[in-house]
């Protein structure tokens, strides 16, 4: 039977869960002195030794959801330099160990977090579809990025930030160290097909014009919104707008 996980609103538990911050293995006798409650409290709150390292809350497939969806959380509040495994395991109710037997390393779990975020899900169909209507497949994937953008501002803004230095752009490069395709991959081999169809322009360029969507999108659901320039209060009215203004253009060639 599934134990109960700890309450976050329990502080006993949660400075059990931060003892394992170190990835140290204690004893539950080291984790209960450290939080400074006995033996069978540190049990009744936590569920023990084993559910201090996550292998008790649920199964191992759910342990890893769990810690994917925290992860992602805790990126996009906090930003990628902060974002740190104790953090993540904190977040999930897990110990910094269950997250490195589950996914590795750091960058291997960012990849995973990558390749789930609803824009490349999105830009995956999209590089999929075989419809020949392309406004209609622009705007449902406008929209689903406008939506997780608008979501998740705060997280956009620490993401560019920190792509500035450095030391934190080499993580961001490592997401994409295994061949993963980026969002705007997806978009332009869409634009190819297309092209090959004969539904767009054949002497388009395929890269910069997919890049052009892309910075209508982010000037439209994040820029235009963080300078207080405009905001997204109806998305598909945006979406629209953005896709007859970008196919215009490229239609537009000479």
């Amino acid at each position: 039977m599934r134990k109960r996980r700890p309450s976050p609103d329990d502080p006993a538990a949660a400075r059990a869960y931060a003892a394992w911050d170190d990835d140290k293995l204690r004893t539950v006798e080291e984790v209960a002195k450290l939080v400074g409650v006995s033996r069978s409290t540190l049990y009744r709150r936590t569920g023990g030794r084993r559910a201090l390292l996550g292998e008790t809350a649920g199964t191992p497939d759910e342990t890893r959801e769990r810690i994917l969806d925290a992860a992602f959380e805790v990126l996009l509040r906090d930003g990628v330099a902060a974002a740190t495994i104790a953090k993540i395991a904190r977040e999930a109710f897990v110990g910094p160990v269950t997250i490195y037997r589950l996914f590795g390393d750091r960058a291997s779990l960012f990849r995973e977090i990558a390749a789930r975020a609803p824009a490349r899900q999105a830009g995956e169909r999209l590089g999929l579809s075989k419809s020949s209507d392309v406004a209609a497949d622009l705007t449902t994937f406008v929209r689903a990025v406008l939506v997780f953008m608008g979501f998740h501002r705060a997280g956009f803004a620490s993401a560019l930030t920190e792509l500035s230095q450095p030391r934190h752009r080499a993580l961001f490069d490592a997401l994409h160290a295994d061949g993963q395709r980026r969002t705007v991959d997806h978009v332009e081999t869409y634009l190819r097909a297309q092209m090959k169809a004969g539904r767009v322009p054949a002497h388009l360029d395929a890269r910069r014009a997919a890049l052009a969507l892309f910075s209508l999108v982010g000037g439209f659901g994040f820029l235009a919104p963080t300078l207080g320039l405009d905001k997204v209060d109806d998305v598909d009215d945006v979406a629209r707008f953005i896709v007859r203004f970008f196919l215009a253009g490229i239609r537009g060639q000479p």
